[in-house]
């Protein structure tokens, strides 16, 4: 019996403006385009890796600049992997994550800075997690949360994090980063535990990122 096909992805964030200089357009305002470049070094790290099947297996980027972006470009990878036959291998994100513990909304976030247009949401919340549609991961399945926060508790006035509630939601395992995270110059491989989890599904913790597509 053939294997399937297996798809991974990376949905990346890029800012419309940049929190240091929010008034300019994010071109003139000195953004390095890390989520970008982080994404991009994912792509190559899959396509060059041991067992990935050249015109078989596949990698597909999205870009998004907002919370609807990232709910469409989630809904993208759903029909595209339905249409074509994929199985989901691994969904990495390269996003920021809700800091502020006083909205109650911990989630993915997607404003460089809290407002610039006014008081307009910005989170991915628990309850739009939850009405992600599932996708057609493999039986062994990753979903990377490359951001701050997303394995920490006390982000959450439940109690969970931003990985359990991705977990919960799409039965997959899931990781997520218990405090500040930055890309690499250099490959980082650093500890990670699997003391946290959801039912029979690991909610991996890392102290850091532990895979090779946080560097750039």
């Amino acid at each position: 019996m053939n294997e399937p096909k297996k798809l991974y992805v990376g949905i990346y964030y890029q800012p419309k403006v940049y929190a240091a200089n929010f008034d300019k357009p994010i071109a003139q305002a000195g953004y390095d385009g890390a989520f970008k470049r982080a994404a991009e070094t994912y792509q190559r790290n899959i396509e060059t890796s041991n067992g990935f099947r050249q015109g078989v297996d596949q990698v597909k980027l999205f870009q998004v600049t907002t919370d609807e972006g990232f709910k469409k470009a989630w809904r993208k990878v759903d029909a595209y992997a339905r249409e074509h036959g994929y199985q989901v291998q691994e969904l990495s994100t390269f996003t920021h994550a809700d800091h502020d513990k006083g909205n109650n909304k911990p989630g993915l976030e997607f404003a460089a800075i809290r407002d610039y247009k006014g008081d307009k949401d910005h989170t991915l919340t628990a309850g739009e997690i939850s009405n992600l549609p599932r996708l057609p991961w493999s039986k062994d399945a990753v979903l990377y949360l490359n951001a701050c926060n997303t394995g920490n508790s006390r982000m959450a006035p439940t109690g969970g994090t931003v990985a359990s509630e991705f977990a919960k939601a799409q039965q997959v395992a899931t990781v997520g980063l218990p405090g500040i995270f930055f890309f690499f110059h250099q490959p980082e491989t650093l500890p990670c535990d699997q003391r946290q989890g959801h039912g029979r599904l690991p909610v991996v913790v890392c102290a850091g990122q532990a895979r090779s597509g946080g560097y750039f």
